[in-house]
């Protein structure tokens, strides 16, 4: 039996639960409890119920209120909250990287558009990424979501190769489900995505306009 401890913050947190980073963590929780010969424990804040099956370390922190204080407050502290479960391995699938702990840790890589998108809209998150470089090179493994990811760690993040590991997202069963189509809706392009500079806002107008052009009654929604 392999305990893993995984920082579940990203759970419960307003600026990230239901968002993409959000639904990794909670599809993680979710699904590990299901992998034989594994012990869960999830190092939580906030009122999120977990499965039965899943260990519940909880959480104390003081700089809620302050988003800027928050994170550096979280790093620093979440090596120690970990320790506190007395893992086998500790997992940090967010941009959260502990500042310290001793012990054999997994960091998830999921981009850093940042670094490939300079925007004025980041703020501090070019700054926090420099730490990020540098805490994430002492982990033991880092997991990239795509080869893609893993090509920008090296070449952002300095992240040595035989230490990155792709394994792409998995697709939960609930997307899975086959649903008819309303017969009164009309054709459209369906764009999914939050507003950043990164999200390829301007290659959906695109698209429709071409679709437009070519006398196509499909709408962008």
């Amino acid at each position: 039996m392999i305990s893993v401890a995984v920082d579940g913050v990203l759970v419960s947190h307003p600026d990230a639960a239901g968002r993409g980073l959000g639904r990794y963590v909670d599809a993680l929780l979710t699904s590990l409890v299901n992998v034989p010969d594994i012990d869960v424990s999830a190092l939580m804040s906030g009122p999120r119920r977990l499965d039965a099956a899943v260990h519940r370390v909880d959480l104390r922190r003081r700089w809620q209120s302050s988003p800027r204080l928050e994170w550096y407050e979280h790093i620093a502290r979440i090596g120690f909250d970990a320790r506190r479960a007395a893992p086998d391995v500790f997992h940090s699938p967010g941009i959260d990287p502990p500042l310290w702990y001793r012990g054999p840790w997994v960091q998830t890589l999921h981009d850093v558009i940042p670094l490939v998108y300079p925007s004025d809209v980041w703020g501090p998150e070019l700054a926090r990424w420099r730490l990020r470089a540098r805490l994430m090179a002492s982990a033991r493994a880092v997991i990239c979501i795509s080869a893609h990811t893993a090509t920008l760690a090296v070449r952002h993040l300095g992240l040595k190769s035989e230490r990155l590991h792709v394994i792409h997202h998995g697709v939960t069963p609930i997307f899975r489900q086959s649903i008819e189509p309303a017969e009164s809706d009309p054709p459209y392009v369906l764009y999914v995505g939050g507003f950043g500079p990164h999200k390829g806002f301007g290659e959906a107008f695109e698209v429709i306009a071409t679709v437009a052009d070519a006398g196509l009654p499909h709408m962008l929604r």
